[in-house]
């Protein structure tokens, strides 16, 4: 029995049948995890030694419908999806640099039975090959993930290349960067749909204390 059906079963076992009751013929807890493995496979970042890092953090979208009918069942939802991909990652021999964590959010504008996956890849446990941020006070959370500024210059945007990885459309693959001075600068590095403050386009900011600003369409909040 493979991982996806071993998967099936054992969560089958824990909603008490709930599983085929609730998601029948519509979104089923198997294809999430399915693509969230897949965007693992895909999006991995190869180092000179010869190492695979996969993404470590994954936010699964869900049309108000479906994520209506799995909002009972989330908490265990979220972890065997984490317990799962864990052991994917295992399998496959790559490295992570922090805990598997998938959070399941709702967004209005899908349609029911369509679901969206993006990731980012997250630092929170030591590694030999792996680069921790240091708290240095600054940070930027984005979708109530916090991310650590602790480099003098803190690349934001979809490559692999970035120090804080965002896997959305609307994020170019390098689409802004933030540097920590005496100032705090914020500048867009040429993107595709901008940097906003206040509701206007900006090029380069100075942050000062608590500031909400998008990239794009995704609302980052720095402190």
């Amino acid at each position: 029995m493979g991982l996806l059906d071993q998967f099936e079963q054992r969560l089958d076992d824990l909603l008490n049948g709930a599983l085929t009751a609730a998601f029948d013929d519509e979104v089923q807890p198997v294809e999430i995890i399915a693509a969230v493995t897949r965007e693992m496979d895909e999006h991995l970042q190869e180092l000179s030694s010869g190492r695979l890092i996969a993404p470590n953090h994954f936010i699964v979208d869900l049309a108000k419908h479906d994520y209506s009918r799995m909002q009972d069942h989330l908490k265990t939802l979220e972890i065997e999806f984490a317990q799962l991909a864990t052991q994917h990652a295992s399998f496959q021999n790559y490295t992570l640099t922090g805990d598997v964590v998938i959070t399941v959010m709702q967004d209005k504008e899908l349609e029911a039975g369509v679901f969206r996956i993006s990731f980012e890849q997250i630092a929170t446990s030591t590694s030999s090959t792996t680069a921790i941020p240091q708290d240095n006070g600054h940070s930027i959370t984005i979708r109530g993930v916090t991310h650590l500024l602790g480099k003098p210059i803190n690349r934001i945007g979809r490559s692999i290349d970035a120090d804080i990885v965002i896997n959305d459309p609307a994020i170019s693959r390098i689409h802004a960067e933030i540097t920590i001075g005496t100032e705090v600068i914020l500048r867009d590095l040429n993107s595709t749909n901008g940097v906003w403050l206040n509701g206007e386009r900006i090029s380069e900011v100075e942050l000062k204390n608590s500031a909400t600003f998008n990239l794009g369409s995704i609302e980052v909040e720095y402190k």
